[in-house]
C-alpha cells in the first residue's frame, strides 16, 4: 500500500552537504491511521533483545539480511527503491518513525543514529544520509505503532545528491534508539506529496509576507502621508 502524507516543514536554514555523508532532517509530526508493522513499507523493525535493555541497534544490508536487533522478514525490515515508493525525485521520500513504547520516547543516537544507505543496483555503497549527529528525543503522540509518526526527509541540497545516483539505487536503514523499553519500534519510508523547500525559498517566502504585512500597516495608518 502506497502512503502520501502530507507534510508541514519547519527546519534550520543550513545543512552541509558531502558526497560521502549528508543529513536527514527532522520535519514535524503526523497522524495516520492503520499502518502498523506490514500495512506500508517498513524498512527497519527494532526491538530491544531482552526485558532489561534499553538500547536497540541494527539495520538492513544490501541482500536484506539484517544485523543487531533489526527484526528480519520482508514484512518488517527490507530494502527500497524509488520505485517501491512511486516516486521520481528523493524530495518527495519521507521516513517515519513508529514507536511502541510505554511512554512513547525514545532517544535517537549513536552509533547509527537514522542512517539511510544508498547502494548501486550491485552493491556498491554509493553514500550515507543520517540525521545530525547529535542526540535527538523523539515523542510519538499515537498509541503503538501505526498511530503516529515523526517524519525525516532530505533539504533539496541532500536530495539533489541522492538524485545523482540514480534513480535506480537500493536504500536501506539502520538506527539506534536508546531508553527504549521493549516495544517494537519501526521506520517506514512514504511518499510524501509535498516537497521540502530550498532555504532559498523559504527566505523568500518569509520576506514576502513581511513586505504584505508592513504594506498593510501603512495602508492602515491613520497618520500616514503619501508622496505625490
Amino acid at each position: 500500500m502506497k502512503t502520501r502524507l502530507i507534510a508541514a516543514f519547519a527546519f534550520a536554514a543550513a545543512f552541509a552537504a558531502t558526497p560521502a555523508r549528508a543529513n536527514l532532517v527532522l520535519l514535524n509530526d503526523v497522524t495516520l491511521s492503520g499502518q502498523g508493522i506490514g500495512a506500508t513499507l517498513t524498512a527497519l523493525t527494532l526491538q530491544t533483545p531482552n526485558g532489561n535493555a534499553i538500547t536497540e541497534s541494527g539495520g538492513v544490508n544490501f541482500d536484506n539480511s539484517v544485523t543487531g536487533n533489526a527484526k528480519s522478514g520482508a514484512s518488517q525490515s527490507t530494502t527500497f527503491t524509488y520505485a517501491n515508493l512511486g516516486i521520481t525525485t528523493a524530495s518527495q521520500l519521507g521516513l517515519v518513525v513508529n514507536l511502541t513504547e510505554n511512554d512513547n520516547q525514545v532517544t535517537i543516537t549513536a552509533p547509527n543514529y537514522i542512517t539511510m544507505t544508498a547502494f548501486s543496483s550491485t552493491g556498491t555503497v554509493l553514500g550515507t544520509f543520517t540525521t545530525d549527529l547529535t542526540d535527538i528525543l523523539v515523542t510519538d503522540l499515537g498509541n503503538g505503532a501505526g498511530g503516529s509518526g515523526i517524519v525525516f526527509g532530505l533539504d533539496a541540497t541532500q536530495a539533489a545528491a541522492l538524485d545523482a545516483f540514480g534513480t535506480g539505487i537500493v536504500l536501506a536503514l539502520s538506527a539506534t534508539f536508546t531508553n527504549a523499553q521493549g516495544g517494537n519500534d519501526i521506520i517506514q519510508a512514504v511518499q510524501l506529496t509535498t516537497a521540502i523547500p530550498e532555504p532559498s525559498t523559504w527566505a523568500m517566502i518569509i520576506l514576502g509576507f513581511a513586505g504584505v504585512g508592513f504594506m498593510a500597516y501603512r495602508r492602515n495608518r491613520p497618520d500616514a502621508v503619501r508622496l505625490v
